[in-house]
Order: C-alpha cells, then structure tokens, then sequence
C-alpha cells in the first residue's frame, strides 16, 4: 500500500492546536532513503480479517484473565515489569524483576503472539547477578545499534552488600552482553532505584539519570551518554538534588521547548525546568503542583484532550509494624527493630507442619533465624517444618540472646511464637524483619505483643490538569478519581476501549494485604468513572500489588493489561495477571519508531494525529514510567475512524514530516530521521 509521505520543517513550538505549520518551507515526496518511513506491519491485515468477523458491541468490553496459560503461572516476588521488544519482531517481550529473586526473560513467541516462553539464562556473570537487590529495570538502545538494550539497577541492600549495576547490550536477541564495565554506570554502592533514560541535551544519544534512595555520600547521578554504552558524569552544577532520597522520576518536555523537564519523587513531588547545558531549575512552587506525600507515584498524558500533558498523583504514607492474614492460611509480618528492641507475635495452628519464609535483617539469613528452646539454625531458607520436631520445642532463653528471630511452640499445644530482637552482630544491623507463614489448616488467636501495627494510609488519587507551559490547576474534586482511596503503587495511561481517550490503570496493595486495581474510564474531558468491575477483574487475594504495564501483546490493536503483585521482599510473593483485552470495537493505530544503527535515539519525538475530527498526541519516552516500563510502541484509539486524515511528526530538533490517509487497524514504523 502506498503512503503519501511529506518532508516538512514545523515550529520549534506547539500548543493546543497542533503543530504550527506556517512555518514550513514547501513540500516535497520523500524517496525510500528519506527521513520518514511507513511501513504495513505484516500482520495487520490478519488483524483487521479476525476484528471483521469477530466484531463485538462495545458493551462486551472486557478484560480475561490468562496468566496461566499462555506460560506466566506460578507465584513470584516482583520489582516491577519491562516491556521490550528484545528480538525486534515487533511483538513485546517481558522482563521481569523479581527483586531480590531471580530476574526471568520472557519471549512473546511469534508463532502464536501472546503466549510467552521462559527463556533460560546463562551468560557469563549470571550466577552472580541473578540473587541481587534488582529494582526497576528499563530498556533503550543505548549503543545505537538498532537493537534495545536492558539497565538493570541494583540496590546494595542498603549498603550492606555492594554491587554494580548492569548494562545488557542485547544485540536484538536473548543473548545478554554485559558491557557494564568502564561504561561509568556501575555506582555499586547507590541504592539504585530505577534508571530513567531521557536526552536531557537533545543530541540524540540516550542519557540516564539514576535514581538513588538516600544514602550518605552515594548520591544519584546524571550521566550524559557519549555514545557507544559510554558516559560522563554531569550531576555536578546541573541543580538537580542528587544528594536527597529519590525513588522516582519521568521526563516531559512541559514548557514546549524541545528540552525535557523532569519530575522527581522522593520526600514529595519535585518539578525542574530544562534550562539546557545540562542545567535545571527547580520551578515546583510556580507550577501549582504541591504534592509532599513520600514517593508519589505519577502519570503523565493528554487526558481532557488538549494536546498538553497533565497529570495524575497517588502513594501512600509509609508503612512501618504490619501483621495481617490475607486469609486463614496465611500469616505476613513486618516489624522494624531498634537496638536491644524486643517484639513478638503469637498464634494457634493445628497443621501437621507449616511453611516458613522469614526474613531477618532484609534476606534469609539462617545465622540469625533461631528454632526452640536451644537456638537452633535452620539448615535453609524458606524451609518446611514439622510441628512435632522436637527442634521447634520451647521457649528460648532471651538472658543472652542475640539479634535474630526465634521461632518456638509450646510443648504440648498448637500454639507458635515468633520474637524480633534488634541489634548489630559480625556485621549484620537488625532493625528489620518480615516474612510470611503459610498452612494448610486454619490459624486463628492471632496476637501481637510489642508490634505496632499500622497499615499504610490510602492517599485519594489527585488530577492536575495543564493550564500553560510548567502551569498546572488541580481538578482532583471533579476528576472522579477521589470515590475510593486506596495505597497506591503504580499509574498507567492507556486507551483501553479505542474511543481516543487515556483511560487509567491504578495499582494498589499493602505488604501484607493486597488491594484491588481499579480502571477508571475517561470520558473525554479529563473525567472517570471507575469500571474494574464491568471490565471483569476480579479482585487478587493472593501477594501485594506491585506494577502494572499496559501492552498490545497479540498485535491486535487491543492493550492487555499485566500487573504483578509481588511487592516487598523476598519471603512477600504473588501472582503474575495477565487481563487480556476482549470485545473492544474502536478502530486503531500502532506507531513503532524504529532507529536504524548509527541513527539518533528517538526520545523526545512528538507524534500527533488527526483522525475523525479528533486530534491526538503522544510523545516518545520508551514507555517508561513509575514502576517499570509499557511498550514503547505508540497506541491510538481512533473510535470509528476508518483512517488517519493526517499524522504529523517531530523530531527532537525541530524537523519533522507528515503523513494523510493512513487506513486503520494495523502498525506502521517511522524510521527515526533526525
């Protein structure tokens, strides 16, 4: 099919009505080398064949849980999820974190897209990577050479156990090179905690800005990519507050000046202006954003239709002692420890035996886990134990006890004790200890003795809508988003129902309780109504919400919805979900940049559309966001729309091209030409 390309110079400035094009110098037909280039995805006429014959009333929409056969089964710890496109077949692959577990590779196999094949593992360093502090891992093409590539951050635990982070060059295959090594990334004692990619100076190689949790003199760092998986440190002078807690962070370009800005959470929500020569400002007080929760989670994306980039802010105050049953077969705890601090939990338990997965001092630590009256180590961790093993029999002396956790049922009776003692030994700082407790009969009598539990505080979701470059009002009140406050810990945007409206995907969950997500529909001027039930998802007992990420995984033009709800450490696991999107009738366009080796990263790129009357836009930061990353392809709903009148592209620096009368249904790639 042929596309009518135009060459096209537009203004180095947008607003709400689109791309100025006075500006422009003529037009011209752009040959097979030119700077833009559409192609017809190959399987979108089987698309567009299965949606005539299958087509559904809109009122069918609906989401179908499929974790479990198309190959993500299984209960799993979780640090968040990333969508990448590792083989470049145009299907989204998975990554998935599993913090201080390890991290599995999932390959959406294009025999039958949608279904997922684990992927073994076993480059060179594996058995040294796999069991450390991972935390949210992003992708990008960092070494220009066509292919994405993997950043994953390590935490240190804390400072405890030094390691760098890691670079993956995967050279559009499931073969990992680490090319860490003199790259400057490694920082191996920062708590890392995400690295967000971005081209803060607009020269077409991706920069990363890490973000580290506080810890005295390992600060975060903003590194200028020099090309070739190279950088150089630019922290120093840039304004930014490296030195404070940082958890999270996203890059938009809010003033429309081709410069991306950055949002900071951290001890609140921090906004700085883009000043270029890799110096910010920071401009939070003037934009009419005050958010001082700790870690706001935020979403950034055109939700009234505007062609402007607003906002949606949730999280929750931070949770300290927690003791809980998710149900009568389960025990979660979390308890914070001072020097010499003494505190303790006790229940019944008729069971034959009981599984235990008990933390102390943030792993399994087996020296510092003690079973019965005579301090015994466990031989391993988590471990099945017997309840008439004499091991666990009696209360320990605590005259000239150490640091740990000890374990204990009274002779004679169902009745099990769990006790924290605070401290500092041989190197290990006990000032924390949480695990889970798992039966097949139901425990009950459950008692806290010195625990204060305190579950976290649910934080109402808050709107804040574009009012002018860096200028934001606050319409939380009318948002529709205030009905139901919950703890949340992810944000997703995507048009779920095709109409040409953001919808929103809200993660929440408790360490020891999980919480239901919640879809709250758009209705085409920057307001919700919730609709998770309508949508068939049903609430998830089972782990702790942790992510969410929203992807066509089938190439269908339908986003599904994955969410993982392993939150915490390594003893707090869930289930992957895996809501397949069914019966959605809005027409759609699928835009994949696509960056030839050698060619300029695409960060930055402004796609606008015009389709049915409605425009649209959407900006390209590889999808990356709170607690992971969603597909970098770029979705739009077109409603009934049997085609894109126009659609009108921005590079970075200003140059651009169009394209009219794109038919609908099916994904077309735009060779990045800047």
């Amino acid at each position: 099919m042929g596309v009518d390309i135009r060459q096209h110079r537009v203004s180095t400035r947008h607003g709400r009505g689109g791309l100025d094009r006075r500006s422009g110098d003529g037009t011209m037909r752009l040959s097979a080398l030119a700077l833009l280039l559409l192609g017809l995805h190959p399987r979108s006429a089987e698309a567009l064949d299965t949606r005539s014959t299958e087509l559904l009333p809109a009122s069918s929409h609906r989401f179908d849980r499929v974790s479990d056969e198309v190959g993500l089964a299984g209960n799993h710890n979780s640090y968040g999820i990333t969508v990448l496109d590792v083989d470049a077949d145009d299907l989204p692959d998975l990554y998935l974190c599993r913090h201080q577990a390890e991290p599995q590779f999932f390959r959406n196999r294009s025999e039958q897209p949608g279904f997922f094949e684990a992927i073994v593992m076993s480059f060179e360093g594996w058995d040294t990577f796999r069991d450390k502090d991972h935390h949210v891992a992003t992708a990008a093409d960092v070494d220009a050479d066509g292919c994405v590539d993997l950043f994953q951050p390590i935490g240190s635990t804390r400072g405890t156990f030094p390691a760098d982070n890691r670079l993956f060059s995967m050279g559009c295959g499931f073969e990992p090179i680490d090319i860490t090594v003199g790259s400057r990334i490694e920082d191996p004692s920062g708590r890392s905690r995400l690295g967000l990619w971005f081209d803060f100076d607009v020269d077409g190689v991706p920069d990363v800005l890490l973000l580290n949790a506080r810890l005295e003199g390992y600060p975060s760092k903003l590194l200028r990519g020099l090309g070739g998986g190279l950088f150089e440190d630019s922290g120093p002078g840039s304004g930014l507050p490296l030195d404070q807690d940082l958890y999270l962070g996203w890059a938009a370009d809010l003033d429309d000046d081709r410069l991306p800005d950055l949002l900071l959470s951290g001890d609140g929500l921090k906004i700085f202006r883009n000043l270029g020569s890799g110096i910010f400002e920071n401009v939070t007080a003037s934009t009419g954003i005050d958010v001082d929760i700790p870690a706001p989670r935020v979403v950034l994306g055109d939700i009234d239709g505007d062609l402007a980039t607003d906002l949606i802010v949730g999280g929750a105050w931070p949770e300290r002692d927690l003791l809980d049953m998710p149900d009568s077969l389960e025990i979660r705890y979390q308890a914070y420890l001072d020097e010499g601090e003494t505190k303790e939990t006790e229940f019944r338990c008729s069971a034959d035996s009981i599984d235990l997965a008990i933390e102390t001092a943030r792993n399994y630590r087996r020296v510092l886990t003690f079973f019965g009256r005579n301090h015994v180590n466990p031989a391993e961790l988590p471990l099945r134990i017997a309840a008439d093993d004499t091991v666990m029999i009696g209360e320990p002396s605590m005259s000239d006890s150490i640091p740990g956790t000890y374990v204990w049922r009274d002779e004679g009776t169902d009745r099990w004790h769990l006790r924290w003692r605070g401290g500092t030994i041989e190197g290990f700082t006990v000032d924390h200890a949480d695990g889970a407790i798992v039966s097949d009969a139901p425990i009950d009598s459950l008692r806290s003795i010195g625990l204060e539990p305190l579950q976290t505080e649910a934080i109402p979701l808050r709107a804040f809508l574009a009012d002018g470059p860096l200028s934001f009002r606050e319409t939380s009140d009318a948002s529709g988003l205030q009905t139901d406050p919950r703890r949340t810990r992810d944000l997703s945007l995507g048009d779920l129902d095709n109409d040409g409206d953001l919808d929103l995907v809200v993660v929440n969950g408790a360490l020891v309780t999980n919480e239901p997500m919640q879809i709250f529909m758009n209705q085409g001027t920057g307001t919700f109504i919730e609709r998770t039930a309508e949508l068939g998802i049903v609430p998830q007992p089972k782990g702790s919400g942790d992510a969410a990420a929203l992807a066509d995984f089938e190439r269908d033009g339908d986003l599904d919805l994955l969410v993982v709800n392993g939150a915490g450490h390594r003893a707090f696991t869930g289930p992957y979900d895996l809501y397949r999107a069914r019966g959605v009738t809005g027409r759609w366009l699928e835009v994949a940049l696509r960056s030839a080796p050698g060619n300029r990263s695409p960060f930055g790129t402004r796609i606008e559309i015009v389709a049915g009357g409605k425009r649209q836009v959407r900006f390209f930061d590889a999808g990356i966001g709170n607690q992971g990353q969603d597909d970098a392809v770029l979705h739009f709903g077109l409603a009934n729309a049997e085609q894109v009148d126009s659609l009108f592209v921005q590079w970075p620096d200003g140059s651009g091209g169009f394209g009219v009368d794109i038919a609908a249904d099916r994904l077309i790639r735009i060779g990045v030409g800047w």
